[in-house]
């Protein structure tokens, strides 16, 4: 089945696509100033979610060139839409968020400006988007209210492209389960190119690759901000020159009271690219630090190649504050896995282990 609409000018659409036939949807222009322009609904849902008849699957669907213009809710609504793209789609002005995709299942190409609320709401689902967005705070959006997208139930979104937005927030994840990348973006805040902050809740991921701008990510795991990491050299060669070189601070908390800390090994990977060589000379050493509340433990260093300890020294360490002695490092493990700290005595919940580079 093939569905072609050209349109100049239309109200609130609906579509309602039967599972397993092909739609396209092309050259419409929305104008709905009461609520949403675009209502794609797969799940025969009102706008709460809440079902109104019998479950029916959108799928196959293939939508480009759609035009939203100031509508009164979202300018596109895409509701438990499975297996389908959206390319060369535009959203201006609308009153709720330009684009919201519940539980849906898309790729494609997008743009907006100045909506008045998020330019992207993502609830559940799976989303890979290039995105073009503008705004600016004297044509009706409200940058310092609403972040440029949200996401919550569970997301998995992936966003490349340009960010030319004053908003003060960039991205806001709520809620556990949610995965959002934005690996390859440029941003611009009307006077510099800036990354606006974002907030990850405990329980999801957040990594904004900041690329030119500073060379490196700004990640968020566990809803914590885990600071701007710089991109040390990745030595697949011995170094022949003056190598760039930064320092860098990984930072993990005890989640509960132990007498050691298991790390995975593909996470100190993630911070230090040298970690771990297999058969290479090049063996990174790190320094591990220890703090609980006023009491500190420092000073001892290993290094791993080839999943084992390379080295380990445990000289006498310096320590301070009570319950300093419980800090100390006893030995420090490691299998194909996993690296293993082990502590005199237990440490309390809230205690950071602190590793940098020698």
């Amino acid at each position: 089945m093939l569905l072609t609409t050209a349109l100049l000018m239309c109200k609130h659409v609906v579509v309602r696509a039967p599972c397993g036939l092909s739609q396209h949807g092309k050259d419409i222009r929305g104008n709905e100033t009461i609520t949403h322009d675009f209502w794609f609904d797969a799940t025969r849902t009102d706008a709460s979610g809440n079902p109104i008849a019998a479950f029916q699957s959108a799928t196959s669907l293939d939508i480009s060139g759609l035009y939203s213009n100031a509508s009164g809710g979202y300018g596109f609504f895409f509701d438990a839409v499975d297996y389908s793209t959206v390319n060369g789609m535009a959203c201006d002005g609308s009153a709720e968020s330009a684009y919201c995709f519940r539980s849906s299942q898309m790729s494609g190409s997008i743009g907006a400006e100045n909506p008045h609320k998020q330019y992207i709401y993502a609830t559940g689902g799976t989303l890979n988007l290039f995105v073009s967005f503008y705004d600016d705070s004297t044509h009706g959006s409200t940058p310092n209210s609403f972040p440029v997208m949200s996401a919550d139930g569970g997301a998995t979104v992936v966003l490349n492209g340009a960010f030319r937005t004053e908003h003060t927030r960039f991205c806001e994840v709520t809620g556990a389960g949610c995965d959002v990348k934005i690996p390859m973006a440029t941003f611009w805040n009307g006077i510099k190119t800036a990354v606006p902050p974002s907030s990850c809740a405990v329980g999801s991921y957040l990594a904004v690759d900041i690329g030119r701008l500073g060379g490196g990510l700004k990640y968020y795991d566990g809803g914590v901000y885990q600071e701007v990491r710089i991109k040390a050299p990745d030595y697949n060669s011995n170094p022949l020159s003056l190598t760039p070189f930064t320092p860098k601070i990984a930072r993990i908390a005890v989640t509960s009271s132990a007498t050691s800390l298991v790390i995975p090994l593909y996470r100190l990977s993630e911070v230090f690219p040298n970690f771990n060589r297999s058969g290479f000379s090049f063996l990174e050493v790190l320094r591990i630090k220890v703090t609980s509340g006023a009491a500190v433990a420092t000073d001892t260093y290993f290094a791993v190649s080839s999943n084992a300890v390379q080295l380990f020294y445990n000289g006498k360490q310096f320590t301070i504050g009570n319950g300093a002695a419980n800090l100390q490092v006893t030995n420090v493990t490691c299998d194909a896995n996993n690296l293993t700290i082990v502590f005199t005595g237990s440490v309390s919940a809230g205690t950071i282990v602190e590793l940098s580079y020698m």
